[in-house]
C-alpha cells in the first residue's frame, strides 16, 4: 500500500494522531524555547486534547501550547 501524509498546523491536527514536527516559523527567541523542550523538526508528538489550548505529548513529556504558537508549528501525520 502506498502511504500518503497530511502536512497542516499544529493548530489544526486531529486529537490523536501520532504526528510529526515538520518546521517551526516562529522569530528565533520563541524558536529556541520551542526547542529546548524538544520542539524539534523530525520530533514525534500527538495531541492530547484542545480545552484551554493545544495539549501535547513528546516524548513523556506533556505541553499546553496557546493557538498562536501551535499556528507556527507544522506538523505531517502519515497514514497507510
Amino acid at each position: 500500500m502506498k502511504e500518503t501524509s497530511s502536512h497542516f498546523d499544529l493548530q489544526e491536527a486531529p486529537v490523536g494522531l501520532d504526528l510529526t514536527i515538520q518546521a517551526i516559523t516562529t522569530g528565533e527567541p520563541l524558536r529556541a524555547q520551542l526547542v529546548a523542550l524538544g520542539l524539534i523538526p523530525g520530533a514525534a508528538i500527538r495531541v492530547l486534547e484542545r480545552e484551554a489550548g493545544t495539549l501535547i505529548l513528546i516524548g513523556a513529556a506533556r505541553y499546553a501550547l496557546g493557538a498562536a504558537i501551535a499556528r507556527q508549528i507544522e506538523v505531517e501525520t502519515k497514514a497507510a
